[in-house]
């Protein structure tokens, strides 16, 4: 006669699966350090993320239409909309963490073009006017955005007695040149007026008339 005897193993719930009866089924966690984040379209992020033991793992993505993900967790970003990147042990897919990815489009940039009412646009001679139009663009669409306009010496800094602005508005500035005989160099500075982080230099000339 074989007697056979059996013991119940304790439960270890920092390790077993205990949802889906696994066993030690979390003793290799992973993780994706990374919050909710964005990418734009054509751009690339890195997750960072973390596999106890350095066990295989596996990405995916929610929806591959909108971001892609690699092997190595290099998220894509392919159209506007979002995606839930997933990690997985690779021999136990009940392991895994997630990220949700925002796809935006990229962002135009507004730019500011001057253009003088008579070239060349970096000159103005002595007691004469020249008059400059800003033209706002957002990306390559031009826009009806409003500008402000500032005369400074050439340190872009202090005030200058070599020309001035004698008329402006949202999208033109006269400036005059003195007709003093002093001659040298003054900076004007057109901005966005919504953002001034947006802005233009135009370094211009003060010549002789003669």
């Amino acid at each position: 006669m074989v007697i056979l005897t059996c013991e119940k193993d304790l439960i270890n719930s920092a390790n077993d699966d205990l949802e889906h009866g696994i066993a030690g089924g979390l003793a290799c966690p992973v993780n994706i350090a990374n919050d909710a984040t964005t990418v734009y379209v054509g751009s690339a992020t890195q997750l960072t993320w973390t596999s106890a033991d350095d066990a295989p793992v596996v990405f995916e993505s929610s929806n591959p239409e909108v971001a892609t993900v690699d092997a190595k967790g290099l998220v894509t970003g392919v159209s506007e909309g979002t995606a839930t990147i997933t990690i997985k042990n690779a021999t136990n897919e009940n392991i895994t963490d997630s990220v949700i990815v925002t796809v935006e489009e990229v962002p135009e940039v507004k730019t500011i073009t001057l253009t003088p009412s008579a070239t060349p646009i970096d000159e103005i001679y002595g007691g004469q006017n020249k008059t400059y139009t800003a033209t706002v663009y957002n990306g390559t669409t031009p826009t009806d955005a409003s500008v402000e306009w500032a005369l400074y010496s050439d340190d872009q800094v202090s005030s200058t007695t070599l020309a001035a602005i004698t008329a402006q508005d949202g999208t033109t500035c006269t400036i005059k040149a003195n007709s003093n005989q002093q001659y040298g160099y003054v900076q004007l500075k057109c901005s966005l007026a919504d953002d001034p982080s947006v802005f233009v230099w135009q370094r211009i000339r003060i010549r002789s008339l003669f």
